[in-house]
């Protein structure tokens, strides 16, 4: 079982960019519905 922690914005973002990731994210499936996918990469 995985454990969660509290972070600030700042913190999300340093992990970010300490870590060498990228948010992809679709805003709207090809029909026109609102889309609820994203992912973390790689950069």
């Amino acid at each position: 079982m995985s454990s969660s922690t509290k972070q600030t914005t700042d913190q999300w973002f340093e992990a970010f960019d300490r870590e060498g990731l990228a948010l992809v994210y679709q805003e709207q499936k090809a029909d026109g519905e609102d889309s609820t996918f994203f992912k973390l990469v790689n950069r």
